[in-house]
């Protein structure tokens, strides 16, 4: 069974590595290092005097090309990198580091610019040329249909005898879907980390390279997932409901959602009886969370089926419901006790079918195949709850992926100092600076 990611579940991925100490430069070196080594071993054995094509697109998977260029020049081969974009849109620290690299190495490496359809045309005969094509043009970060000098590479590579090797997806193929209109056609794909879903079905022979990723960086609650939720979070204020019963409402809950830039309801439970108003807002709430004085059946005729619950008890919710429960378990951290508590959270998960975040020594969050676990930063005390609560909420709110959003709960307040996470105007000022701003 191959393991699979989508280019986004890689992008949290690859930035929750470098959270763990391992840095993108280390993952592009080693991304080099295995391109150079597939090479090598399709031509036999050894890359050494072998004439040796790579195209370069301005992004990080040029940079993985230029990195299998330097180690493929000093493996002996005659090595030419084609630059399909100016200097200046080679921006990212990796690859512009790769970039100076080659720069500096006149003797064994020739580097040409051409971004137009006309410049890549006058540099035909470098693909005539060449005994191998290394494909780094674009990888999981394709857009749209190719043009421009791109297309035109694609074109002139795909007719050439040469040996067509991708790195990570071939250029202009969908990563995720696998649809493309007109695509690199590899004959192998060095894929970095794990499977792509659109590698599944292609025809070329495909090689999984280990680039060094910790395993932790797939599990961690961490600012990959708030990263994501950043690029992806609905724009605007979302409408936030919060029910309580006869004990009042919760101080942490208020304080943290009044200062949160979202429309914010407070109502006691029997408003939605008494009051239109009520009624009307809690049917079209981008989120509404329960006290945890209440039950589901307290609100259920007044909410729509699709609208998250958000409850701090395992009640069974037949609706959109996501369960966030405190944890008084003291965990060590072992190995063996944080899988156990991962396999439990992903039971109690799958019995409730739906998101669970359990709050505590360490936190867990389970859905579907999605399970992260924190043991970073300080854990929430249980005065806390309250803040905790509004902040997922909020989250939740913003996004339709209820799991990465517990995620980048857990990941913001154990990361931020407890006195800044307990006064409701800091904390809302170091979340709309991580998803808002």
């Amino acid at each position: 069974m191959f393991k699979v990611v989508t280019s986004r579940q890689m992008a949290v991925i690859d930035r929750n590595s470098e959270y763990l100490g391992v840095e993108r430069l280390l993952l592009m070196e080693n991304a080099g290092a295995a391109v150079a080594k597939a090479v090598a071993e399709h031509l036999g054995g050894s890359a050494e005097g072998r004439r040796v094509l790579v195209l370069c697109g301005p992004g990080n998977n040029g940079g993985d090309g230029m990195a299998a260029a330097r180690h493929l020049a000093a493996a002996g081969a005659e090595v030419r990198v084609l630059l399909l974009a100016g200097e200046e849109r080679v921006r990212t620290r990796e690859a512009r580091v790769n970039l100076e690299a080659l720069k500096g190495m006149r003797l064994s490496v020739e580097l040409i610019t051409a971004s137009t359809w006309e410049e890549v045309q006058r540099a035909s005969e470098l693909f005539k040329e060449a005994e191998v094509i290394v494909d780094a043009m674009l990888g999981t970060g394709v857009r749209g249909p190719l043009a421009g000098g791109m297309a035109e590479a694609v074109k002139l590579a795909n007719e050439s005898n040469a040996l067509r090797v991708a790195v990570d997806v071939p250029t202009g193929v969908d990563p995720d879907t696998g649809f493309y209109e007109t695509a690199f056609n590899p004959h192998v794909t060095v894929t970095l980390h794990a499977y792509k879903p659109a590698l599944l079905n292609r025809p070329e022979k495909i090689v999984v390279a280990d680039i060094g990723i910790p395993p932790e960086a797939e599990v961690i609650a961490g600012p990959g997932q708030v990263e994501a939720l950043r690029r992806e979070a609905k724009r605007g204020r979302p409408v936030i409901v919060y029910v309580y019963g006869d004990e009042g409402a919760s101080e942490g809950v208020d304080k943290t959602l009044e200062a949160l830039p979202c429309h914010y309801i407070s109502m006691h439970r029997d408003m939605l009886v008494a009051e239109q108003e009520a009624r009307q807002a809690a049917a079209t709430a981008d989120a509404i969370l329960l006290d945890p004085s209440l039950q589901p059946h307290d609100v259920e005729p007044f909410t729509a089926k699709e609208t998250p619950l958000i409850l701090a008890a395992p009640t069974k919710h037949g609706g959109k419901a996501v369960y966030i429960l405190r944890s008084g378990a003291r965990h060590e951290k072992t190995r063996e006790q944080l899988r156990r508590l991962q396999s439990r959270t992903k039971q109690l998960s799958t019995g409730l079918d739906a998101p669970v975040y359990v709050v505590g020594e360490v936190d867990a969050v389970a859905y579907r195949e999605a399970t992260y676990l924190n043991w970073l930063g300080t854990p929430l005390e249980e005065e806390e709850t309250g803040q905790t609560l509004a902040v997922a909420t909020y989250l939740i709110a913003k996004t339709n992926n209820p799991a990465e959003a517990l995620a980048a709960t857990s990941h913001i307040l154990r990361t931020a100092p407890k006195e800044e996470r307990q006064n409701p105007k800091k904390l809302a000022e170091i979340i709309t600076t991580k998803i808002d701003g």
